[in-house]
């Protein structure tokens, strides 16, 4: 159980009655999951956490854990260090330091959460570059990305529909009707400026500026030295 609501990355509400050592009864206002980060670098998740304001420090039952955990943890106790050891990958996840008054705590931190731990299966599929929503549900049920919400809403619509991404997927007909030429000379003159380039002509142009007539697709190429400019020769 816990008094610091920080730590906590999802719950629900809980009340129920807790006797202290000093036989002061306490309420808890809800469970949870919490993730904290060990002194070991890695990132822990603990659920069915009570949340109990009225704490002061949080509490710890390893016994309780062990026993939860046995496939997955073993401990090995080394004074004064109590840790626990991954059974699959032998890496030391967590450990607690006993102190001068026999008591062992544990070597963590918050780890850090995104504040907005409740969002739309459509939001997070816009922020994961419209990944398929199979794959999504997937990362979400799997814990495969850190950073990904704990709760996600309509997660068990099988119908989801995201307009961006129909629209990328049609398809356009040709253009079945050609381009209409101008008429006459000069009735509609086509016009880009480029550069500027690193080598600069004997004058200093290192502009150029090109006009096409549409109707008889004639192209004229003149230089300047600057946009503002008008034209000049090499």
């Amino acid at each position: 159980m816990s008094g610091q609501r920080s730590c906590f990355s999802s719950f629900k509400g809980d009340r129920r009655p807790i006797r202290l050592a000093d036989g002061m009864i306490v309420y808890s206002e809800s469970i949870g999951t919490v993730r904290f980060l060990s002194s070991h670098g890695f990132s822990i998740i603990i659920h069915d956490i009570l949340y109990v304001p009225s704490l002061s420090i949080s509490l710890f039952s390893p016994n309780k854990f062990a026993r939860e955990h046995r496939r997955v943890y073993r401990e090995v106790l080394e004074y004064p260090k109590r840790s626990w050891v991954n059974r699959h990958t032998g890496a030391v996840e967590f450990s607690a330091t006993i102190r001068p008054n026999n008591l062992a705590y544990l070597d963590w931190e918050v780890d850090q959460q995104m504040e907005s731990a409740c969002v739309s299966l459509e939001e997070m599929h816009a922020r994961l570059n419209h990944m398929p929503y199979q794959a999504l549900w997937q990362l979400v049920r799997n814990g495969s990305v850190g950073g990904i919400p704990d709760d996600i809403t309509d997660m068990q619509q099988d119908d989801s529909f995201c307009e961006d991404c129909t629209n990328g997927k049609l398809t356009r007909a040709p253009h079945s009707k050609s381009a209409v030429r101008a008429q006459e000379p000069l009735t509609r003159v086509y016009t880009d400026v480029h550069g500027p380039v690193q080598m600069h002509s004997r004058r200093g142009n290192c502009y150029w500026v090109t006009f096409i007539d549409d109707h008889s697709r004639f192209p004229a190429v003149y230089f300047i030295r600057r946009k503002s400019r008008g034209s000049s020769t090499t």
